[in-house]
């Protein structure tokens, strides 16, 4: 829930919810100490202890060697994927995974894509299929449109070239 008590079903989960989160589904134990690991995280935040407790398992952070954990951010599935993979233990041999499976994968690094190729071995994430037939009929209804376009595009230089042929020669002429 929220502040006021409410569900919020709509609203985005901060990465410091999601910590806490963790703790509670985990039965993580939350330190006591004035001891912080990240630079943004005062000892004095709400969400201290279970930051703490979590802290090992949020690749964003300890993998990557940034000293932040940026609290108020919103979790992304990519981070919530390779946190929960990474406190299960999960283990996957490669990338090879999620890069057959998934159409957005590319800009992912290493370090994450072993923990997501983990997590969807273990079922925890699911997500577009490269081939499908809605995606077929997409490329080709973007080819067909691509295509138009381009010839729009070919049209308006052979109008340009044309004129600007013209204009040359009137010039030439006097």
């Amino acid at each position: 829930g929220t502040e006021d008590g409410l569900f919020s079903p709509q609203k985005s989960v901060s990465k410091e919810q999601f910590a806490k989160m963790l703790c509670l589904s985990f039965s993580l134990k939350t330190p006591k100490t004035s001891v912080t690991t990240f630079l943004d995280v005062s000892p004095d935040r709400w969400s201290h202890p279970y930051i703490e407790a979590t802290s090992e398992y949020f690749l964003s952070n300890s993998d990557f060697g940034v000293n932040e954990f940026r609290p108020d951010s919103e979790i992304t599935r990519t981070d919530v994927a390779c946190t929960i993979s990474k406190i299960l233990g999960l283990k996957a041999d490669n990338r090879k995974a999620i890069d057959e499976k998934y159409t957005d994968c590319s800009f992912i690094d290493d370090t994450e894509a072993y923990y997501l190729a983990a997590a969807e071995k273990a079922e925890i994430i699911k997500g577009k299929q490269r081939i499908s037939s809605t995606a077929a009929k997409q490329t080709e209804e973007y080819k067909i449109w691509n295509a138009d376009l381009l010839a729009e595009y070919a049209n308006k230089v052979e109008e340009l070239k044309s004129r600007l042929t013209e204009e040359y020669q009137q010039a030439k002429q006097k």
